[in-house]
Order: structure tokens, then C-alpha cells, then sequence
């Protein structure tokens, strides 16, 4: 099989010849560089992906202005009527900065001025395509978090109580953050046809443990609109690849029925998440992607113990399809990079059949 029919086969649970596998959004930190340039004199990205026999390429948009704004972290929310909002402080700590719409009113987030969809660079998916033409695409395209960008705008407590008693409050600013992404996701998605296969998106609304909200409130605040940009995604023919780290497990039925078709990074060291129940009650539904622990197997197990953890997770979804080995979190200093070594390396040795 080519990458590209491996990685799609996993996507609609047919059989592949081996589990698919991917270094997590393509994403090099500066040790794993570093191990590749000195152990194995590989310095370029796609030399290094090709070394580890990725069946994935993401691409993109160029100017991720979302990551941050000028604005700065002490803005109040009168200002807003001038500024764009940030999406990202790069921190959750209410201790640290002053959280732009802490006090905002429903006035200032009508207000508020978001960037242009004409602003935003997109790849060129041709070119891409032709670069890689037996390789799946991802394409990451430009959005709001809709969770975590309402804890970056009100603060992470403040966010949360506005979500319970002040509603009108949080809903305002989701569904304005909502229509933008409305509007950036269409013209990504007509520039992308023909080109990629799957749509990255992203959330954040889950600890270790659990959902961070209840998660009857998640349903009434938060999942319409995912819904929404989900069946977009759809209707224009791609599959979907959802991203929210921790237990998630309590709304993987309401993923699945919503129409995404595979999440990650499958955090198998969270609660209810592990391979085997995951697996059991979901195999066959959704495709996941990751499952090779960063706190449990990269950090601090050796090479065999890594193996181990590939073919375990292997082995779970092998009746059922639907398994994409990758690490579990990137950019983690700590992660061994022999260990990255080994997990993909494993995962070719895998046969299914």
C-alpha cells in the first residue's frame, strides 16, 4: 500500500497492510532536530519524515496570526472597538495576565473587530499535492478554539463561570468566533479540494481526569457549533481529524454522531482512555490517532517498552481498524528521541496481514 492508501484506509476501518504512523502534526522540536542533524546528519524536514516512514503531510495557513496579537495582555475591553482580539496569551494563568474581555459587556463583543479572511496566506495545495502524491494531507486551517480561546479572552475561572451564569456573555463571544471560523474554514476548504484529504480542527475542554465543564454544558455551549464546522468540512468531502488532549471519553459518542471521523491525539495515559476499552467500545466509529504516551512511554521508558506500547495499541484495534500510531504530544523536553525512533519503527514492523 502507499502511505496515502494506508493512512485513508485507516479513516473507513478497512484493512491495511500495517498500522499507519506519523510524527505528531509533523511537528520537529529543537532536541529531535538536533538527534537527527548529529546521529544521523539529516537537517531538512522531509528528509527526517521520510527516514521515519511518516504516511502523513500537514500543511498550513503561513501567517498563523491567531497565535498572537499585538494588542498585547493588558488590554480592557473598551479597547476593543480599535484592536483585534487575541486568540492566544500563551498561558492560562489569570495570575499572570489581565484577561482582555474579563469585563467585557455584550456591546464590547459585538464589537469586536476580527481579522480578515482576505489577510489569511494559505498553502499552495497543488504544489503540495504534487510534492506528495502518495502521501495523506492535512491541512490545518485557520480557526478559533472555541473552549480555549473564550479561557484565553475572559480568563480560564471567569470563562467558566460566564459559561454557567452569564451565558449570554459566553455565547456571544463562541458564536462571533464561530462565524469567523465559518468564513475562513469555506474559502480554506474550496482552495484545498481536490488536493487534501483530511481537515485538522481544535479544541481544548478536558483535564486528565475529566471534561473541565460538566458535560451536559459542553453539549448546550459548545458542540452546535463544532457540529456546524464539522459537517462543512463533510459536505465538502473531507474527512475530519479533531483535536482535544486529555479524558474525552464522555463525548467521543457526541464527536462520532456529529460527524468527525477521527481525534487526536488519543492521550491513552487519561482517564478512560485507555487502548483496549477505547478499542472496544469505539473501534470501528472513529479513527485514533496517537496512543504512544508522552508522561508514560516517551519521557522515560526505553526503546523496548516503546515497541511494546506500539504493538499493544497495535494489537487492540486490529479487528477493528482505525489506529494511527503517533506520539501523544510533541515539543516535550524531556521525550527520549530514540524512543520516537523506535515507535516508528515498530510500527512498520507491524503485519496485519
Amino acid at each position: 500500500m502507499t502511505h496515502r492508501e494506508r493512512a485513508l484506509a485507516a479513516f473507513r476501518f478497512d484493512p491495511t497492510d500495517r498500522p499507519p504512523c506519523d510524527l505528531l502534526e509533523n511537528m520537529l522540536w529543537e532536541r529531535l532536530r538536533a538527534y537527527f542533524e548529529e546521529i544521523h546528519s539529516l537537517t531538512d524536514r522531509e528528509e527526517i519524515l521520510d527516514f521515519i516512514g511518516a504516511d502523513f503531510r500537514w500543511v498550513k495557513v503561513e501567517n498563523p496570526f491567531y497565535m498572537r496579537s499585538q494588542l498585547g495582555n493588558t488590554v480592557k475591553a473598551g479597547a476593543l472597538r480599535e484592536e483585534s482580539i487575541p486568540l492566544s496569551i500563551g498561558t492560562l494563568s489569570d495570575a499572570l495576565f489581565d484577561r482582555p474581555l474579563r469585563d467585557a459587556t455584550l456591546e464590547d463583543i459585538e464589537a469586536i473587530r476580527f481579522p480578515s479572511v482576505d489577510d489569511i496566506i494559505f498553502p499552495d495545495f497543488k504544489a503540495a499535492r504534487e510534492r506528495w502524491p502518495d502521501h495523506a494531507i492535512v491541512f490545518m486551517p485557520y480557526n478559533y478554539g472555541l473552549f480555549m480561546s473564550a479561557c484565553d479572552s475572559f480568563g480560564f475561572e471567569e470563562a467558566l463561570i460566564k459559561m454557567a451564569s452569564e451565558p449570554e456573555i459566553f455565547d456571544a463571544l463562541i458564536r462571533r468566533m464561530h462565524e469567523f471560523n465559518m468564513e475562513a474554514l469555506r474559502v480554506g476548504l474550496e482552495k484545498a479540494r481536490g488536493y487534501v484529504d483530511i481537515i485538522w480542527t481544535w479544541d481544548d475542554f478536558a483535564t486528565q481526569e475529566s471534561l473541565i465543564m460538566n458535560p451536559a454544558l459542553w453539549r448546550e455551549r459548545i458542540k452546535p457549533y463544532i457540529a456546524e464546522e464539522i459537517g462543512c468540512m463533510r459536505d465538502y468531502g473531507f474527512y475530519t481529524l479533531y483535536h482535544s488532549c486529555g479524558a474525552i471519553r464522555s463525548v467521543l459518542p457526541d464527536l462520532i454522531e456529529i460527524g468527525v471521523n477521527g481525534v487526536e491525539v488519543f492521550q491513552v495515559s487519561a482517564k478512560g482512555m485507555d487502548a483496549a476499552g477505547i478499542a472496544r467500545d469505539f473501534g470501528g466509529k472513529m479513527t485514533f490517532y496517537g496512543g504512544i504516551d508522552v508522561q508514560t512511554v516517551l519521557l522515560s521508558a526505553d526503546e523496548r517498552e516503546t515497541r511494546e506500547a506500539v504493538r499493544h495499541n497495535a494489537a487492540c484495534f486490529k479487528s477493528c481498524g482505525g489506529y494511527i500510531v503517533a506520539n501523544s504530544h510533541h515539543g516535550v523536553d524531556g521525550i527520549r528521541t530514540e524512543n520516537i525512533i523506535a515507535m516508528c519503527d515498530e510500527a512498520h514492523k507491524i503485519r496485519y496481514r
